[in-house]
């Protein structure tokens, strides 16, 4: 027994030699442990996802498991591109979801043979869930990527639709070309990329800043082409952009922007009630409408533009300011079309596209305010937003309301309108409106001053001159003055018509300032020349030219005719023919020629000088100066009548009745006495009586004769000796 107990210790001495002193022991809590471990998900032939650690620890209870030295692969179906997940410790929990608790580093889109620098995400608190293929965290996330960096407040990936989601805090900033106009920065409440698509969404509030441009927004998507920016659209948003020109600014509920291959931008629409602000020096320019698309231009630099357009619908507004003055014009349509001045701020153009109106305001209230109705109206600027030219085409309206400064307001009518603009002032320096003129004036009591119309105008609006031209004519409420051309200066009224001037005087009228004794005023009155001046205020007209004033059967024939209304006195010169009716012989009349004419309405008398041949109900004057009263003004003519001068009188026309020769001679229809003098007064019967006499009466009625000496001068009569 001794000996078998000693051999069998021996043995057991001799085999401690060959094992270790103690065996190794697993806690308690741990159920299994290795090292470089590796787990790989496939489907199909293909690998899915591939976890390797270089330790791997699972606990006792079969539940936990916790990874030191992590490498996630994540690799996407169908190409050779997968996204990797690096972790010094995960735990790995029941169900197969993966956390990490310290320093995460995310790089998607590692490719073999791509030259592009991948994004790269470094965050914690992280979860993996293979079976979704996604990780989420709530904290910290930072980005790196080519060209730029990002952070977020938490973030979400689907590997398996190239979905990242940045949950909030979003800032994301590109480095452009190394310039700092060309930097990109993008703020907003969250952020979603979907690979596939080419597209990242931004909500909750969301800025874009680049360079000088900028916008702001509800919410947004970016959509990407190849990598770069190709489109961006926007709910609620606003934007602007400031150089050393200028600044501008837009807002629009519903927004989308185009840009080119360099990233320069190429076009901005705006849907909704659309607002779009442009200021430079001295200058400003405001676009409204319920659409309004900016158009661009590529620069000379990479990535730049230049607004070159801009297109607005839908109750449309342009505002032009001049700040310097503060003048501004306002144009409304249906659809605007404003051209910008290369690489500036400035407008050069602005015209509607469908009917439009233009409001054209003065800082100076004295000054008037107009309005411009046209089916197309187009205005051209030159520096400074200052108007060079206006064109207006189709049913053309203009209203011209009086400035605190007073005068009548105007109102034109035509089928085209185009003005000229001063290019110091930028003021109306001249109007031409062409087809079926028209104009009034009111004056600030709402009554009318004038009106007139034409073929053809051209005017100034400041109370200057208008000229009418082509069937003209102009009306002050008591007359009517037309003509083939017509110049008027609105402010003093000093009128001039020119071919074939006719004008017409309502009944009660006193507009062409004719003499009521001569003409009465239950009548029209109307007047012919080939001229007519009318002085400031129509005191004083001045027909020439075949010259006529009538009324009725009364009527003036002469070269020149001049009414003076101040002096109610009326002349007329050359070839003057005077005709008016006899109040003394029922449908007679009376005729006057003669070379001058004056006619004094105070004391209602008419001179006619040189060369007078006198009418009237069958009696006959010549003579060199005739006196005839046609009565006060508003009585009607008694037909009296003084001639002097070489008088020679014929009781016909013919000669075959009376005749007699005297000094003077008056004519006395209420009488119906011709009463003669001279030395001697001579009068002739047609059986060869001759009587004469110092004064010799004649009573037409009763075919009697009464003859008087004088002084030295003794009365007789000789008969002939057949008598």
């Amino acid at each position: 027994m001794a000996f078998v107990a000693r051999d069998y210790m021996e043995s057991r001495g001799a085999g401690a030699g060959f094992l270790p002193d103690t065996l190794p022991v697993l806690p308690e809590r741990i159920g299994a442990q290795s090292q470089s471990w590796r787990w790989t998900q496939t489907t199909g032939d293909s690998t899915r996802i591939e976890v390797s650690a270089e330790d791997f620890v699972q606990g006792a209870d079969g539940v936990q498991t916790d990874l030191r030295g992590v490498v996630l692969k994540i690799f996407r179906g169908g190409s050779d591109t997968h996204d990797r997940v690096e972790s010094a410790a995960m735990r790995l929990a029941d169900g197969g979801d993966l956390y990490s608790e310290g320093e995460t580093v995310f790089t998607l889109g590692i490719s073999e043979g791509d030259p592009d620098r991948p994004v790269v995400a470094s965050t914690s608190g992280v979860t993996f869930r293979p079976a979704a293929n996604s990780a989420r965290t709530d904290r910290l996330v930072r980005y790196e990527f080519e060209g730029g960096r990002g952070r977020s407040a938490g973030a979400e990936y689907q590997a398996g639709s190239g979905t990242l989601r940045m949950l909030a805090d979003v800032w994301i900033e590109t480095a452009g070309d190394g310039d700092v106009r060309s930097r990109t920065t993008i703020r907003a409440g969250g952020l979603l990329y979907r690979e596939a698509r080419g597209r990242i969404d931004l909500t909750g509030g969301a800025s874009v800043r680049q360079g000088p441009r900028w916008m702001d927004c509800a919410r947004g998507t970016l959509w990407l082409a190849g990598g770069r920016l190709s489109r961006l659209d926007a709910d609620a948003a606003n934007g602007g952009e400031a150089s050393a020109g200028g600044e501008s600014r837009f807002a629009t509920p519903e927004m989308r922007a185009d840009f080119g291959q360099a990233g320069e931008l190429l076009q901005l629409r705006g849907r909704g009630e659309t607002r779009f602000v442009a200021s430079g020096p001295g200058s400003g320019v405001s676009v409204r409408g319920r659409s309004v698309d900016l158009l661009y231009d590529p620069g000379p630099v990479a990535g730049r533009s230049f607004l070159k357009r801009v297109e607005a619908g839908g109750d449309a507004r342009a505002r032009m300011d001049l700040l310097p003055d503060g003048s501004r014009n306002t144009i409304r349509s249906e659809e605007l079309l404003l051209e910008m001045r290369a690489a500036s701020s400035e407008v050069e153009r602005v015209q509607t596209l469908r009917r439009g109106r233009l409001e054209q305001v003065s800082p100076d209230p004295r000054a008037a305010s107009r309005t411009l109705e046209a089916d197309r109206i187009s205005l051209r600027y030159g520096g400074g937003n200052r108007v060079e030219a206006l064109d207006a085409a189709g049913d053309a309206r203009m209203f011209q309301a009086a400035g605190e400064a007073g005068g009548p307001g105007l109102r034109t009518w035509s089928e085209s309108l185009t003005a000229a603009f001063d290019p110091a002032t930028a003021a109306i320096s001249g109007i031409r409106q062409e087809g079926g003129f028209r104009f009034e004036e009111r004056r600030p009591d709402g009554g009318e001053a004038r009106r007139g119309e034409s073929e053809e105008a051209r005017f100034e609006l400041e109370g200057g001159a208008l000229t009418l031209v082509g069937a003209a004519s102009v009306s002050d409420g008591g007359s009517v003055v037309s003509a083939s051309r017509i110049e008027l200066d609105r402010e003093s009224g000093r009128l001039e018509a020119r071919g074939g001037v006719t004008v017409s005087v309502a009944p009660g009228g006193d507009g062409a300032g004719l003499p009521s004794g001569l003409f009465g005023s239950q009548q029209a009155v109307f007047a012919a020349a080939d001229s007519l001046v009318a002085a400031p205020g129509g005191s004083a007209l001045e027909y020439r030219g075949e010259a006529r004033l009538w009324q009725g059967r009364n009527r003036i024939d002469a070269d020149a005719i001049v009414l003076d209304r101040a002096a109610a006195a009326l002349r007329a010169e050359g070839a003057v023919s005077a005709r008016w009716s006899d109040s003394a012989d029922s449908g007679g009349s009376v005729s006057v020629l003669a070379a001058r004419m004056a006619y004094d309405e105070g004391t209602g008398e008419a001179w006619f000088r040189e060369s007078v041949d006198f009418r009237r109900s069958g009696f006959r004057a010549l003579c060199e100066q005739l006196r005839a009263a046609l009565g006060e003004a508003g009585e009607s003519p008694s037909g009296t009548a003084v001639a002097s001068g070489s008088v020679r009188i014929a009781e016909f026309a013919d000669g075959t009745g009376i005749r007699g020769f005297a000094d003077t001679a008056e004519f006395l229809p209420a009488d119906s006495e011709v009463r003669l003098a001279g030395r001697p007064a001579r009068l002739l019967s047609p059986d060869g009586t001759e009587t004469r006499g110092a004064r010799l009466t004649f009573r037409m009625d009763g075919d009697s004769l009464l003859a008087r000496g004088g002084g030295a001068q003794r009365a007789y009569t000789y008969s002939p000796a057949s008598r």
